[in-house]
């Protein structure tokens, strides 16, 4: 199942970054990558709780317009600077070794929730475990 909204997921970013700079799906609101709003809660945690109960904060960490590319074959974006610098400054933010959840959300619509390690870190999520 997560494989079909990571796949949903993916489809709309190479469409928005596709998009002329005019187009309605430059909107920062079309994509984003949000930490919840209770950051006491622990990502196995959260999976516990439907998507819709999470609450995110209002600012997202990420919008469309960080995104610079997408390398499909890699499944690796490439972020502006600005969005890098977030992302060192969450980095250290992050007290657990267990990480810090996140939501991304397209249109406003919840689709998927992912777990942000520390750089730190070697613990591997029971979800990645083979």
């Amino acid at each position: 199942m997560k494989i079909k909204y990571l796949f949903f997921l993916l489809i709309i970013l190479i469409f928005c970054k596709c998009s002329d700079s005019t187009s309605p799906t430059n909107d920062e609101k079309v994509f984003g990558i949000y930490l919840l709003k209770d950051t006491t809660l622990i990502t196995s945690d959260a999976k516990k709780l439907p998507l819709e109960f999470l609450q995110v904060q209002e600012k997202p960490i990420v919008n469309i317009t960080n995104i610079i590319e997408y390398n499909w074959s890699e499944q690796k974006l490439t972020l502006t600077q600005e969005a890098f610098n977030e992302f060192k400054t969450i980095d250290k933010k992050i007290k657990s070794t267990y990480g810090l959840p996140f939501m991304v959300m397209v249109y406003g619509h919840k689709i998927y929730l992912g777990n942000l390690y520390p750089l730190n870190s070697s613990y591997i999520h029971e979800d990645f475990t083979p």
